[in-house]
């Protein structure tokens, strides 16, 4: 139900852009479908289409750039700047109001399709 969270034995986790996440969410209807389905307990195959269509304002392609400190700014030994792990959050950004975690399977999912 809670796609946020990551299991804390997990290796790896991922932050994801929490605007673009609600971007994404409205996009795919996501809390319609978890009314629908998880709340009032009705069957997926009575969702409607035309309601899940009707929004059709894509997320964009998927980035966590502007929440990482510029390279410049910090000390790092990469010869790709350009692949964005291990880069340190901006310190007045904060888990919950500018970012989430999520588990490795759900930024592959994301990443892949947007």
């Amino acid at each position: 139900m809670n796609e946020t969270k990551w299991n804390f034995n997990d290796d790896e986790f991922f932050i994801i852009n929490k605007k673009w996440f609600e971007k994404w969410k409205y996009f795919v209807q996501y809390d319609y479908i978890v009314s629908h389905v998880m709340t009032q307990k009705k069957p997926m195959k009575d969702l409607s289409i035309n309601k899940l269509m009707s929004n059709g304002a894509d997320p964009e392609s998927i980035t966590n750039k502007f929440l990482l400190v510029d390279s410049k700014d910090y000390y790092h030994n990469r010869s790709d700047t350009h692949v964005y792990t291990n880069y340190p959050i901006k310190e007045d950004f904060f888990i919950g109001r500018d970012y989430l975690i999520v588990s490795k399977a759900v930024w592959k999912i994301l990443h892949g399709a947007y």
